[in-house]
């Protein structure tokens, strides 16, 4: 009966702890394409697609492109 209670005052010891911030950093601003990255057929395949038009994309990512440096 001890070893019971023992367990269940640890457990609600640990269910009290303070809450954890689990949101995303916060970012400067919103986030645009820069003109560079984008691939002007990309751009216009986009411009013209109907909104009811599937289009297949192969992305390729740059970490050196896409991280702010401090």
């Amino acid at each position: 009966m001890r070893r019971l209670l023992l367990a269940v005052g640890l457990l609600l010891a640990g269910a009290c702890e303070a809450p954890r911030d689990v949101a995303a950093p916060a970012r400067p601003g919103p986030l645009r394409l820069q003109a560079s990255v984008l691939d002007p057929a990309l751009a216009a395949a986009h411009a013209t697609a109907a909104p009811a038009t599937t289009l297949e994309i192969i992305v390729n990512y740059d970490e050196t492109v896409t991280t702010a440096t401090p």
